[in-house]
């Protein structure tokens, strides 16, 4: 009766257990959910291959300076900053993606800037993305500069940049020495600094679109550079140049930028071959300013309006394609055969240049959007393996395409390009998870009209893999529920074995 009273003891002691065991469980799991949560919506936040490395905010494990998780992420890595405000500079010497959670109120300032090439932001690894942040002071500093770019290939996205020297820096100590090619500068604020942009070396390829550049004394700077591409820019109101051209910067384009009230909206000095066109000047007490032996320039299908000189030009350069000139709003010939060129040609101060072709109406409208994207790829899945999907969208215009794509997350937006009109964008991608997902997609070219949206629907059924997968992530979640689950196996255990043994004495009793 020992033995049975003992078993059944146990028992009991194990249906208590058991029950103490499950209420630990569920008050752990109201306890942990927002920890839970927290890290399961951070997750999401990491739109790029590799790592994402966490600064501020309040979750597990996050880096309270910027520096330290950058010296601690790897090629491909992702850093993600929360909002607020860091004294720090930076240094990248590593491929990776720093990426503020607001531009507005993730904020930078310099702490000790000659320890930094006087930079906030000094990048000299290649393929670096950097989006979302505000650079600066409180007031403008001497030798300050915000990005300092000594590379190829990176992109300064979606920021605020104010009161320094250099806003935007691209510059090698010795001219000709090395080639930064491939830099993307778009989408950001630039304001109050000597100088917005400024780039000066062997700098190819590298394109400034769609920056809001205003209250600087010089707006954009180019000098030894070469077919790079100054697109779509507003630029406003910069005390001395608006975009400067300068020195060896030959066969760059100048497009779609809308340029007023600057003291010269353009001045291209000691440059060959350059073509500008369809850009609106308005308000400045220049337009167009060639000087210092500028030669075999093309400016046609600009438009120039109450600005106090349009155009000054004492050298050779074009300012017609040969069919088509500029729009003048003091021209005063007529259009008698209508085919909406001026039948008169209109004279260029400064020399013996002229307008051949003087447009009746200001050229540039009628931008076209792309048309909607095409998306091909498998729509059937197992999870855990990459895919292959190809999306394609042509633009009327012939305008370079962004592709905006959202991998069945609502939250997330990938933005791609810009690409050629009809080259065909291959990416890879890997669901996680079982269930039904959207890949959704719409092109935007580079003068932000935007397609209509394509849909994609992908089905991904169950598989033994992914139940796994969530419930280590579970245990992972909650640790205090995998010890608890030990306790309770071991305890089954032993009870197991005691009523073995007490059936076993029973039987032979």
């Amino acid at each position: 009766m020992g033995r049975h009273y003992r078993t059944l003891y146990q028992d009991g002691m194990f249906k208590k257990t058991l029950i103490v065991g499950i209420i630990l469980s569920f008050i752990c799991m109201s306890i942990s959910p927002s920890v839970a949560i927290y890290n399961l919506r951070d997750s999401s936040i990491q739109i790029y291959n590799g790592n994402t490395l966490y600064v501020g905010g309040t979750g597990e494990g996050n880096y309270t300076i910027i520096q330290d998780a950058i010296d601690n992420a790897t090629d491909g890595d992702t850093v993600f900053v929360y909002n607020g405000t860091y004294f720090e500079n930076l240094f990248l010497d590593k491929t990776i993606y720093l990426i503020g959670e607001d531009r507005n109120n993730t904020i930078i300032y310099p702490k000790n800037l000659s320890e930094n090439q006087n930079s906030i932001v000094y990048i000299s690894a290649d393929a670096c993305t950097i989006d979302g942040f505000t650079l600066g002071n409180y007031d403008l500093l001497e030798d300050s500069i915000g990005f300092f770019i000594n590379s190829s290939k990176n992109k300064i996205n979606g920021s605020v940049i104010k009161y320094l020297e250099h806003g935007i820096y691209i510059k090698d100590k010795v001219i000709y020495k090395n080639s930064f090619i491939d830099n993307q500068i778009s989408n950001n604020e630039i304001t109050n600094c000597t100088f917005g942009v400024y780039i000066r070396s062997d700098g190819k390829d590298n394109v400034i679109y769609n920056n809001d550049i205003f209250d600087n004394t010089e707006g954009i700077y180019i000098s030894y550079c070469v077919n790079n591409s100054i697109v779509g820019n507003f630029v406003h109101s910069n005390s001395v140049y608006g975009i400067y051209i300068s020195t060896d910067s030959d066969g760059n384009i100048v497009s779609r930028n809308v340029i007023t009230e600057n003291k010269y909206g353009i001045r291209f000095q000691g440059v060959n071959y350059n073509e500008i066109f369809l850009n609106w000047f308005q308000g400045n007490e220049q337009g167009l300013y060639s000087c210092c032996s500028s030669c075999f320039n093309t400016i046609y299908k600009n438009t120039c309006i109450d600005n106090e000189k349009h155009a000054s030009d004492g050298y050779h350069n074009n300012w017609d394609n040969g069919e088509l000139g500029n729009y003048w709003d003091n021209y005063n010939g007529t259009d008698n055969d209508g085919d909406g060129i001026g039948d008169t040609p209109y004279p260029i101060p400064g020399g013996n240049n002229e307008d051949r072709y003087p447009l009746m109406e200001p050229p540039w409208s009628g931008n076209q959007p792309p048309e909607s994207p095409t998306i091909d790829g498998p729509t059937k899945c197992k999870s855990g393996i990459e895919y292959d999907y190809y999306f394609v969208a042509n633009d009327p215009d012939g305008d370079h395409i962004w592709y905006h794509i959202c991998w069945g997350n609502e939250e997330l937006i990938y933005i791609y390009g810009p690409y050629p009109s009809g080259e065909k964008l291959t990416l890879s991608y890997n669901w996680a998870d079982k269930g039904t997902y959207m890949i959704t997609c719409w092109a935007r070219d580079i003068y932000n009209e935007e397609s209509n949206v394509t849909t994609l629907e992908i089905n991904v059924p169950r598989s033994k893999e992914v139940n796994n997968s969530f419930f280590n992530w579970f245990l992972e979640r909650f640790p205090l529920f995998d010890r608890l689950l030990y306790f309770l196996k071991k305890l089954c255990l032993t009870i197991g074995m005691d009523n073995i043994k007490y059936k076993f004495n029973i039987n032979n009793n």
